[in-house]
């Protein structure tokens, strides 16, 4: 019995290893033979011809981005303005809210890739660009620039002229600050980064300070604010994994002046003027 089963189970897997083995069903006498070769040609050369040619994908767009714009009216300022100022201080009109674009060069001849990003253009307080031009294993260059308006008119102590409509603070401000930096880089791919730096930082404005005179005596006094600060440098950075060691910088400049003057103020207003 034990001889019998394993002579069944070894036909059984000869036959799963050679399925070609086994003998086919004979075809009828009377079927018809398949048609030539040269007959179904022409059936099998549609079959089997190429597929045609998908067109030629689009190009790179070069322009890509996004750019928000707005319009702001500012009605009906209840109470005082100059306390609206120094709180929210958003003026009137058009605006460029927010811009972000790609500008790509298909040639490369000049650079590869251009980054220009802007927000709060149009009379806000705060506005911002930056713009950073790139050539692979060439130069990156990148720029940031800043502005900021500050109002600040807030009454800080009791004012005993404020019923005949004269306002007075000891500390206000109306300035402008600007801020813009520099950069480029040459070789950025390289272990030696040689690059130039520029910054530039000025202020001004008008606005109101204490005098003191004495040891009790302090009076508002209203002023002129100017202030400037630039700095040129170059540098080598170091972009090998092994390097520890901070850039160092190279023939640096720096030039800063300052100017504080006395102005006169509207009493009527609180606004300021030289």
């Amino acid at each position: 019995m034990r001889s019998l089963l394993i002579c069944l189970m070894a036909l059984a897997l000869d036959a799963q290893e050679n399925p070609q083995t086994a003998k086919k069903p004979k075809a009828p006498e009377n079927s018809k033979s398949p048609a030539p070769a040269a007959e179904s040609t022409g059936v099998a050369t549609k079959s089997l011809a190429p597929a045609a040619e998908s067109p030629s994908p689009g190009a790179e767009k070069w322009l890509t981005g996004s750019i928000d714009v707005g319009y702001r009216w500012v009605t009906a300022v209840g109470g005082s303005f100059d306390t609206y100022r120094s709180v929210v201080n958003l003026g009137e009109g058009p605006k460029l809210l927010n811009t972000d674009l790609t500008l790509l060069n298909p040639s490369r001849r000049f650079f590869d890739r251009i980054n220009i990003r802007g927000s709060n253009w149009g009379g806000d307080p705060y506005n911002t660009a930056h713009i950073n031009a790139l050539k692979e294993h060439v130069y990156d260059l990148t720029f940031d620039y800043r502005n900021i308006a500050y109002f600040n008119f807030l009454p800080s102590f009791a004012n005993p002229l404020i019923a005949r409509g004269i306002l007075m603070n000891q500390q206000s401000f109306d300035t402008h600050r600007r801020l813009a930096d520099f950069q480029l880089d040459l070789l950025p791919a390289s272990r030696v980064i040689p690059y130039l730096a520029y910054t530039h930082d000025s202020g001004f404005g008008a606005g109101i300070t204490d005098f003191v005179n004495g040891a009790s005596n302090e009076y508002a006094v209203a002023d002129q604010l100017r202030d400037k600060r630039i700095i040129i440098a170059g540098a080598f950075a170091s972009n090998s994994i092994a390097s520890t060691l901070p850039s160092s910088r190279v023939a640096p400049h720096s030039r800063t002046t300052s100017t504080y003057s006395p102005a006169a103020a509207i009493p009527a207003t609180g606004l300021l003027r030289s």
